[in-house]
């Protein structure tokens, strides 16, 4: 069964709970950073149906369609979803951004905010059993309840019967994700403080996340490599402007000196 409390599921709970601490670490960010923590707030609000909508339309592109009101409400959200509403959100509504805080500052500002609440959704994965690793049986595998997503992919592919009270012991993959968010945090916190431009924190994020998160994929039982498309494909695009950033930024510090 899925763990309850109080007769409540905790996957939604722990989104809400994902929402509002990434919110805040972005409000006190912006605060921080001297813009108005007021409309940053409003912001957010309006980009709240796009963040919504990118990573449910992903899902039901992987799914193959909507699955009815009760199932989309309860669950189906997809990363590459979220990072592209991320990315375009922004740049839609940038009008509504705070005087003098253009898109690519926000953009840096957000991301620690925004990988936080990815790392705290990871942890409702863990709890609802979903984000599937493969059997395993290394010392930390974890087993699932009955009824959840693990115990039901096993019970489809002939692993264990119907009478199982347990799924088989399977790669804990949404751990890994929250150990991979946690890092990308303060990683993205650290560089705040010391970077060359705006919005290095973003290109930094797309990298190291982009590229951990394809590796990590490998390891999701069913494996659809619909999972590592649109990360692979921003991690190298965003090494690349990277790349070229230091380059230019060496080629002017020649010219200076010269």
């Amino acid at each position: 069964m899925y763990p309850e409390l109080l007769g409540v599921r905790l996957y939604n709970p722990m989104l809400l709970l994902a929402v509002i601490l990434g919110s805040w670490l972005h409000l006190r960010l912006v605060g921080r950073a001297g813009y108005p923590r007021m409309r940053t707030f409003l912001f957010l609000l309006a980009l709240a149906p796009i963040s919504w909508l990118g990573p449910k339309l992903y899902s039901m592109y992987m799914f193959g369609g909507f699955g009815g009101w009760q199932s989309e409400l309860s669950g189906g959200y997809r990363y590459p979803g979220s990072v592209l509403s991320m990315l375009i959100g922004p740049l839609l509504l940038q009008r509504l951004l705070p005087q003098g805080l253009d898109v690519r500052r926000w953009g840096d500002l957000m991301v620690p905010g925004f990988v936080l609440m990815l790392a705290i959704g990871r942890v409702g994965c863990l709890l609802n059993g979903c984000c599937t690793g493969e059997v395993c049986d290394l010392p930390w595998a974890l087993p699932f309840p009955s009824e959840t997503p693990a115990w039901y992919l096993h019970r489809f592919q002939g692993l264990i019967d119907s009478h199982a009270s347990l799924s088989l012991p399977v790669h804990p993959l949404a751990g890994y994700f929250f150990l991979l968010e946690v890092t990308t945090v303060v990683g993205a916190l650290w560089l705040l403080r010391r970077k060359h431009y705006d919005g290095q924190v973003v290109l930094f994020f797309l990298t190291f996340h982009g590229i951990g998160k394809t590796a990590l994929e490998f390891l999701r039982e069913p494996y659809d490599v619909r999972h590592q498309t649109v990360p692979l494909a921003l991690a190298l695009v965003a090494l690349t402007t990277m790349v070229m950033c230091w380059w230019r930024s060496r080629a002017e510090a020649g010219a200076e000196a010269s």
